[in-house]
């Protein structure tokens, strides 16, 4: 009896123990945030290029506790469509078939220990590709898990081609939105 006794506040005082240091761990309860200089930041939604055209990717990547690892992703937007709530409406090229997108996904690893990390990445447009309206999407993923995405609606055109929302302002500008989810 004493055995179990024994064995019983053994057990108890062990699963203190435990409950305790998870007590004690930091929670991460933030996804990362995707950023950085409005004057630096590249691309922004409806921002136009050509094919040949170098489309140079520049953004700041944060998070509270550490960052985990990224992907840069276009696709085509040419049956319109949209990846979060976005405030800036981007005139829209009439649809066109898709025969050959431009499309590619890459993902990178970031160091660890990293809380800030700058891309700096550049792509050549292809000039064998559909013209039109794509997406540029960054996501980027803690080491939690939390992930956040931007997507930015930029336009690939034959040069000389007008583009104009009629609304008076200049075209070449953008607000993005970010959103934040736990996978």
């Amino acid at each position: 009896m004493k055995k179990n006794i024994l064995l019983s506040t053994l057990f108890m005082a062990l699963a203190m123990l435990s409950a305790c240091k998870e007590d004690d761990e930091v929670k991460d309860t933030t996804p990362p945030e995707i950023g950085g200089d409005a004057a630096l930041v590249n691309p922004i939604d409806c921002q136009v290029y050509h094919p040949g055209d170098v489309l140079k990717v520049y953004y700041v990547l944060t998070d509270d506790m550490e960052l985990g690892s990224y992907e840069i992703e276009v696709h085509d937007n040419f049956q319109p469509h949209t990846h979060s709530a976005v405030a800036v409406h981007c005139p829209h090229l009439s649809s066109t078939a898709t025969v050959y997108p431009w499309t590619f996904v890459e993902a990178f690893e970031i160091p660890e220990g990293q809380t800030r990390y700058i891309i700096e990445k550049q792509y050549t447009i292809p000039d064998d590709r559909d013209l039109g309206d794509y997406h540029l999407e960054i996501r980027v993923t803690d080491r939690t898990g939390w992930t956040t995405e931007k997507s930015i609606d930029i336009k690939i055109y034959a040069p000389n081609t007008p583009v104009d929302d009629n609304d008076g302002h200049d075209d070449d500008h953008g607000d993005n939105h970010d959103s934040g989810t736990q996978q």
